[in-house]
């Protein structure tokens, strides 16, 4: 809940339940009302947080139609393979985040005729056939209570079903819209979707696209994953997709520079201001635009640039034979790798620091010829 509080509080607070919080919520009840524009909550026309892309809402919409069996033809019944509710109605727990109700008839000839909520309380979705598993759209209609006892008492004789459909629902101009393909296809087209849905574009076609996606890296860079779970950086993907490329495509070596007009921006995602590189490239770009961060500015610096400069004076102007170990000066000062001590006092990193960065010449090492 936006303000922190569990259901369960809320409903304190007002002499509810948590169940009727959660409803609220949800809007499972009072539908007539408006909602927060920015709410993440999910439902019908969003996906996990956001507003449904069409491609996404086809894949959801092909998921259900892989569960109903229609081998028989356009003319005979179409069962739902899935799970049955108690009453021996097809039961699709994911409809109700697809179009707000779980019974596989009812999904079924929703999707088949176009529409995207189910009907108003008051209005049944009947089974012409009374086959309650059925799905084929043919044997399916609208209508009232009054109906669908007219249809089992009448039509079917209050006999169990299926029975013959002579007077099918006619199909809308079009046809019937059954969603198929295949399921990686519509998965990354959906998915695709999504990831163009967290990229600012509204700049224009030469500005910078920031990724206004949830996640960001410590630089700023824009942070998401393939379908397959795989982390990557969003100017990456960005890239690649725009080039026809997937993860495998490019040497993970490989870097996508930002070329921005304005300077590098780490949350740009237009594929006119990315090109690919080596590191090499990607620090030059860095240090040509004054963005190296070296010394006492660099993110991960736990020893300031005076402690090093110190260091390298001491050590220097100690004798050989009396100079620390390398492992006791990294432990001294915090690091892990004597490694990373040696380079500080060599010059191999480090070096803005200053001070002398190898063995400091006395006047007994001089030549006689220089006095």
């Amino acid at each position: 809940m936006s303000s922190g509080r569990t259901q369960e509080q809320v409903g304190d607070i007002f002499g509810v339940s948590a169940a009727v919080i959660g409803q609220l919520w949800r809007g499972a009840t009072y539908r007539h009302l408006s909602r927060d524009a920015n709410s993440s909550a999910s439902g019908p026309g969003t996906y996990r947080g956001r507003l449904q892309t069409l491609e996404r809402r086809y894949a959801r919409e092909a998921t259900f139609w892989r569960q109903v069996d229609i081998t028989v033809g356009a003319g005979g019944c179409w069962p739902f393979t899935g799970p049955r509710n108690k009453d021996g109605y097809g039961d699709y727990s994911a409809g109700k985040a697809l179009i707000g109700t779980r019974s596989s008839h009812v999904v079924a000839y929703l999707l088949a005729a176009g529409m995207t909520e189910k009907p108003p309380r008051g209005t049944y979705v009947r089974h012409l056939c009374a086959n309650r598993v059925c799905c084929n759209p043919a044997h399916l209609a609208i209508g009232t209570q009054r109906d669908n006892m007219a249809d089992r008492f009448q039509r079917h004789g209050n006999q169990p079903g299926p029975h013959p459909v002579n007077d099918p629902t006619p199909e809308p101009e079009g046809g019937w819209r059954l969603a198929t393909g295949d399921p990686e296809e519509l998965e990354l087209a959906a998915w695709t979707a999504e990831f163009g849905q967290q990229i600012d574009k509204t700049g224009g076609d030469q500005a910078c696209w920031p990724w206004i996606g949830g996640s960001k890296h410590d630089f700023g860079y824009g942070v998401a994953y393939w379908p397959d779970g795989r982390h990557s950086q969003a100017h990456r993907i960005a890239y690649l997709l725009h080039h026809g490329l997937t993860a495998d495509d490019l040497d993970p070596e490989t870097k996508i520079r930002h070329k921005c007009p304005g300077g590098s921006n780490p949350a740009c995602c237009n594929p006119a201001h990315l090109e690919p590189g080596t590191q090499r490239d990607n620090m030059a770009d860095r240090m040509a635009e004054g963005n190296y961060a070296r010394g006492d500015a660099h993110f991960s610096t736990k020893v300031p640039d005076a402690v090093i400069r110190a260091l390298r004076e001491d050590y220097w102007s100690t004798p050989k034979k009396a100079r620390p170990k390398l492992q006791a000066l990294a432990e001294l000062h915090g690091v892990e790798d004597w490694g990373t001590v040696w380079r500080w006092l060599h010059g191999k990193s480090r070096r803005e620091a200053g001070g002398p960065m190898g063995e400091i010449a006395t006047t007994a090492d001089m030549p006689d010829a220089l006095f």
